[in-house]
């Protein structure tokens, strides 16, 4: 669990360290329009884009019932799209090809394997299997859903399935 709160308290210190171009709402939640310049002004542009991708899928894909809960331990950030503030999929990451080009797929499957790991020794102590296997099966379709357009969506479906 210390390798993802240390990640998460990265995230933060970035976040922290970058407020004054307001990337980030009260609520902590990026609108999709500002993702891009936050990344690029990181320390790690390409840890950073890996967290994000990895971090934004698991914390969408926790169920509502917990979620709150879940939140408290996992500060992840929120997505939304602009100007609507409903959620926007983690594949915004990697939606265009400017942003593709930028994505490092092996950091991104690293950075899922640590995250996964701690959340679902989480879900599994606090909850039960019961909510770990829902959490696989919103990952499955969240992945297939998101992801449909990129191959490395198989990557990660397949990691999902290796790790829970």
């Amino acid at each position: 669990m210390n390798k993802t709160l240390a990640l998460i308290d990265n995230f933060w210190s970035e976040a922290d360290r970058l407020q004054k171009l307001h990337y980030i709402d009260q609520d902590g939640e990026f609108c999709q329009c500002g993702t891009e310049q936050f990344i690029r002004r990181c320390k790690d542009p390409k840890e950073m884009r890996s967290f994000l991708i990895a971090g934004v899928l698991i914390d969408q894909c926790i169920h509502y019932q917990i979620h709150d809960e879940f939140k408290v331990i996992f500060k992840y950030p929120g997505l939304h799209s602009h100007p609507a503030p409903n959620q926007h999929p983690p594949s915004w990451f990697a939606d265009n090809n400017a942003m593709r080009d930028q994505v490092d797929w092996r950091s991104v499957k690293n950075m899922f394997e640590i995250l996964i790991t701690d959340t679902k020794s989480w879900l599994a102590k606090n909850y039960g299997h019961e909510r770990v296997d829902e959490l696989k099966k919103t990952l499955i379709y969240k992945i297939d859903m998101s992801f449909e357009k990129y191959p490395e969506g198989i990557l990660l479906n397949h990691l999902v399935e290796k790790s829970i």
